[in-house]
């Protein structure tokens, strides 16, 4: 009971300092982000690493009625001010009519001068009629999960579609008019076993036209199934999947894609695709935003905090009028704002112009002296990583080594 009573007061505690210290109004620009967690899929993924639960109708509504009490608590926040660029994630934000989940952003989002607005989808037979109502909305991009063709990887992983079914969303994508992209993972245990052949099943995907491509190296994300970064045998593992996957991006080089943070968007079509990324892609630096639905991030330039993963725990605090912070870090008190930075930027590249990095964050000289403070923490502990003419650069096979340092030193 006791602890429940600590947790309370201080989630009280760091929703009244947003509140009453923290002038959203002035947050609030053409710029900044409106990231949207939906928490629930069909079915869960082998792979996935993020806290989702099983669809389910009526601990979806119970969701939807928390989900609007965030969104009229943050309406009061910015008051007069509405958000340009906008990211729908999860989950699996298709499970369910764009009425019920981007309908009550309307409280918070100008959809009639909308900058970007991106929705991320899962293949499925409703894709058509889904894409022709979120029209009404002004959505500028479509990112949709498709991680692999193969039908064994998608049967051992637990995806529940067939190949059959991704290749015909591929061609309503086509079709529709949107900018859209398409996400896909390597790494997966079984891939030698069932003879996965990346640039076959690349080549078969751009048959479609993707205005972008996502490929993630999955197998460097420290907490799933398939990765343990203490053993040898992953380390090999994933130095081969780094190799293989080098061979994916000679392919889209030469089919006419170049590389926008971690995303590979068509030549012909470059600007359009930039504006559409749910990054900074003008900067090559993170973006700010703010998060709403359980688990979702927010991260400014005076703090970042977390909402609560638990979908009970977050209604619970919304009845009561709560915004439901977890984690919370007040950047203007640490000083540690460049260093979340960096961070964020080492999950989506492995290049980093610190100079350019410096001079477009507008850091201070503290914060200057932070980074230069992290880079001699990485000397010390015998990272490999080079850093030559201002231009970090850590090695794919060891950013993840990279992020459990900057962890390591933040602590």
């Amino acid at each position: 009971m006791k602890d429940i009573e600590d947790n309370t007061r201080k989630i009280k505690e760091r929703f009244h300092f947003l509140k009453n210290k923290v002038n959203f109004e002035t947050l609030v620009d053409d710029d900044i982000f409106l990231y949207v967690n939906f928490p629930f899929c069909s079915n869960l993924c082998d792979f996935c690493i993020y806290k989702i639960q099983i669809y389910d109708k009526e601990e979806c509504n119970k969701f939807l009625e928390s989900y609007n009490k965030e969104i009229e608590i943050y309406s009061k926040l910015i008051k007069n001010k509405k958000f340009k660029n906008v990211h729908i994630g999860g989950g699996t934000p298709n499970l369910i009519s764009p009425e019920l989940l981007i309908g009550p952003l309307g409280k918070l989002v100008d959809f009639d001068n909308i900058n970007r607005f991106v929705v991320e989808v899962f293949p499925r037979h409703d894709l058509s009629e889904y894409l022709e109502i979120l029209r009404k909305y002004n959505v500028t991009k479509i990112q949709m999960g498709v991680q692999t063709l193969n039908k064994d990887i998608l049967a051992q992983e637990g995806r529940k579609v067939t190949k059959d079914l991704i290749l015909s969303c591929l061609d309503i994508l086509n079709k529709s008019g949107y900018i859209w992209s398409v996400d896909l993972v390597y790494g997966f245990k079984c891939e030698e076993k069932f003879n996965r052949d990346y640039v076959i099943e690349l080549n078969e995907i751009l048959k479609f036209n993707p205005y972008g491509i996502h490929p993630y190296p999955m197998i460097s994300e420290e907490n799933n199934n398939h990765y343990d970064i203490k053993k040898k045998d992953s380390l090999n593992r994933h130095k081969k999947v780094i190799d293989k996957v080098k061979i994916v991006y000679a392919v889209l080089k030469k089919a006419g894609y170049d590389l926008v943070k971690d995303e590979w968007c068509v030549h012909e079509n470059i600007n359009h695709a930039k504006k559409t990324f749910c990054y900074d892609a003008k900067t090559g630096f993170y973006s700010n935003y703010i998060g709403i639905g359980p688990k979702a991030s927010t991260f400014t330039r005076f703090f970042e905090y977390q909402n609560l993963k638990d979908i009970v725990k977050y209604g619970f605090y919304l009845d009561k009028g709560i915004l439901p912070i977890d984690e919370f870090e007040d950047f203007v008190e640490s000083d540690f704002y460049p260093i979340s930075l960096i961070d964020k930027e080492i999950e989506y590249s492995s290049k980093i112009d610190i100079n350019k990095f410096i001079k477009t964050a507008n850091l201070s000289k503290n914060e200057v002296k932070k980074i230069s403070a992290l880079i001699r923490y990485f000397i010390h502990k015998r990272l490999k990583f080079k850093l030559e003419k201002g231009m970090l650069t850590i090695p794919n096979t060891h950013y993840s080594v990279g992020l459990k340092l900057i962890d390591e030193f933040w602590n």
